[in-house]
């Protein structure tokens, strides 16, 4: 019921193959999503046709990502996400271009293909049977440690990816900006 398609007003069936943000009732969307698991409010005064007030603006927020929190797999009973963050989680001076809410996806989980480019499709589920050659994925950051090669030392215990910006920023002979979050690690 957060995001209307033109002409179907069962949210419950209501399903666009329409890209790129197109044939959705802007008039009655509280929220849409767009890219790898970001979920963004159709905020008054942010977006054209924004219908949620700035001041319920966290109500939604919360509302929607604690929704989203208990929703599992129907074959396995898996939870599907093992968080949610929100605006609040972000920092830096870009926080006005961050999502509203970000999907933790939990393993074996990911946004589909097709809600990349806006499109609503009619499964809440589907399995990926595409050949695996890649993937950009919203795993969450908290359980996707990653790997860091480096032929140099790192003087850090415990590197972080926000520290990869200070640190190509350092070894150039950059000055690194006080609000970047990373440290350099060489």
């Amino acid at each position: 019921g957060y995001l209307a398609v033109k002409g179907k007003p069962n949210a419950a069936t209501a399903t666009n193959m329409k890209s790129f943000l197109r044939g959705y009732d802007w008039a009655k969307t509280q929220a849409y999503g767009l890219g790898l698991g970001s979920i963004f409010l159709n905020l008054s005064g942010r977006e054209q046709s924004g219908i949620v007030p700035p001041k319920n603006a966290d109500a939604v927020i919360q509302e929607i990502r604690e929704k989203l929190l208990r929703v599992t797999d129907p074959k396995t009973g898996a939870k599907v996400f093992t968080e949610i963050y929100t605006r609040n989680d972000f920092k830096g001076t870009e926080i006005r271009d961050a999502p509203d809410l970000q999907l933790g996806f939990a393993e074996g989980y990911q946004a589909d293909k097709k809600g990349v480019a806006g499109i609503a499709g009619p499964d809440l589920f589907s399995d990926n049977t595409d050949k695996w050659s890649g993937e950009h994925a919203a795993s969450d950051i908290a359980t996707t440690p990653g790997i860091l090669f480096s032929n140099k030392a790192i003087t850090k215990d415990a590197p972080h990816l926000v520290d990869l910006s200070a640190t190509a920023l350092k070894y150039l002979g950059k000055t690194v900006p006080d609000d970047f979050e990373g440290e350099p690690l060489l």
